[in-house]
């Protein structure tokens, strides 16, 4: 009734390059194992991430929201939820293309806006959240005192806010681009997805799809999480030192001060290094 992955994956240009790089090493039915292996894999990773999602916001909502960084990380972990729930999706469909299970739809591409779409683009809102987790820790560093009134739970609700708004608002610009559609098939007729040829459409989505959202996301965790390593080392070398001295000190005075000082200063060092 529907096409095979195999034939989904000739004819669409974007899996095109990856099936026919697996065609130079494998035959169809070992690449068509292969596949099958690494979903149901990936399925079982999918099974963990929903269990450890939601225990995540069970806690987070036991904790209670008076913390900013709870909101924040109660949002990173409410969408990797659902990041996850489109990849479980994303496989089952998968699966019923293999098993030609004779459904009234076109598996592979109804799964397309169904779960591959939205999958994108809460991938980009998880990536800006983590990325604004990353500034607000750099924060910290920069201004400790200042943090709490910088970022307080309102100012943290509202840019969760607009992160999501501004990465999975577009994504309704891409079903603009695509239209569910009825299609005759032998004796019955089927859903499928056709593609809207319009220019403007074509345009949009290509913007909306560019990668500008992820890079930036990536680029501000890097740059964030590099400021922390070199700020946080420079930090334990001056606390290493004074502790020294301080030890030093107390050693001349004749109090017995430079083994606790010492003994304090090297589990500081070592908390600051896991860190």
């Amino acid at each position: 009734m529907s096409e095979t992955p195999l034939q989904h994956w000739e004819n669409r240009s974007y899996d095109s390059s990856l099936y026919n790089l697996a065609k130079g090493y494998l035959s169809d039915v070992q690449f068509e194992l292969a596949a099958l292996v690494l979903v149901y894999m990936l399925q079982l990773i999918n099974i963990a991430a929903l269990i450890g999602n939601s225990l995540n916001i069970v806690v987070f909502m036991k904790l209670g929201f008076s913390e900013s960084s709870n909101i924040s990380l109660t949002a990173l972990a409410a969408s990797d939820l659902v990041w996850v729930v489109m990849s479980v999706w994303s496989n089952v469909c998968f699966l019923l293309s293999f098993e030609d299970a004779r459904l009234p739809f076109q598996v592979l591409n109804v799964s397309f806006l169904t779960s591959s779409t939205p999958y994108l683009f809460v991938g980009r809102t998880v990536a800006w959240i983590t990325a604004f987790i990353s500034f607000e820790r750099c924060l910290c560093i920069l201004a400790p005192l200042k943090v709490k009134s910088l970022i307080t739970p309102k100012i943290t609700s509202v840019v969760v806010l607009v992160i999501t708004t501004l990465t999975f608002g577009p994504v309704l610009l891409t079903y603009l681009r695509y239209n569910f559609v009825w299609l005759p098939y032998m004796n019955a007729t089927i859903l499928d997805v056709a593609p809207n040829d319009n220019a403007y459409f074509i345009i949009m989505e290509k913007i909306v799809l560019g990668g500008i959202q992820p890079i930036s996301a990536f680029s501000i965790v890097l740059v964030c999480t590099v400021f922390l390593v070199v700020q946080l080392r420079k930090f334990s070398s001056w606390r290493k030192s004074v502790m020294s001295a301080k030890g030093q000190w107390g050693h001349k005075s004749g109090q017995n001060l430079a083994s606790s000082l010492s003994a304090v200063g090297q589990d500081k060092f070592l908390r600051e290094r896991n860190v």
